[in-house]
């Protein structure tokens, strides 16, 4: 199995997980690079809401691991957002927002999907935690949200994944390849690929 947008840490276990690889780099970069941010830009205190569901709640604990290996729990402050992918609760929202606003932390780090941010942000933004006197930081799901004309100047989002100076040999590899590198019969013998319980060869797609 191959996942372009599966980034669940757990998932890097190939005891429990021996045939799972994806294209994107799991949250456990993302959750090392938000510990990173605050103590590169010494930010005292940070209020952290997440949304409660894998992906919000597996970078909140790597942030909170983190901070608590070096003996700064208390710098992180977390808020819990229920998932909500269906009816959302307006006035739940409201009081998460409410309880952020009074931790008194000018830096937000938010953890949440794209659908969840979308019904989210807009009613943060007409409370003012998005706006002047607040640094709102959010995942890399969340980037979309710029240009919903509900944060101005100052959004940031975290990006794990980048074009580096090895990209375009990457690029070219994927421009040159052909099915035949992956399920001709030099490449079945070579990669196993299917060693599965039931042949490919009576597979239907």
């Amino acid at each position: 199995q191959v996942s372009y947008g599966s980034t669940n840490a757990k998932l890097s276990n190939k005891d429990d997980y021996p045939y799972f690889s994806r294209t994107i780099p799991p949250d456990s970069i993302q959750g090392a690079a938000m510990w990173r941010f605050i103590k590169r830009f010494e930010v005292p205190l940070v209020t952290f809401m997440y949304q409660e569901e894998p992906y919000g709640e597996g970078l909140w604990q790597m942030v909170s691991d983190a901070s608590s290996h070096v003996g700064e729990a208390w710098r992180v402050m977390p808020v819990c957002v229920r998932y909500m992918p269906g009816a959302y609760d307006v006035e739940e929202a409201r009081e998460k927002i409410n309880r952020a606003i009074g931790m008194a932390a000018r830096v937000i780090l938010m953890a949440f999907t794209a659908d969840q941010a979308a019904s989210l942000i807009p009613i943060a933004s007409e409370m003012g935690l998005i706006g002047s006197g607040y640094q709102v930081v959010g995942s890399e799901a969340m980037p979309y949200m710029n240009h919903k004309g509900h944060v101005g100047v100052g959004w940031m989002y975290f990006s794990p994944v980048s074009r580096g100076r090895l990209f375009p040999r990457f690029a070219d590899m994927w421009r040159n390849m052909t099915a035949e590198d992956v399920m001709g019969e030099v490449a079945m013998k070579h990669y196993g690929i299917d060693l599965f319980r039931n042949p490919l060869n009576l597979t239907k797609v």
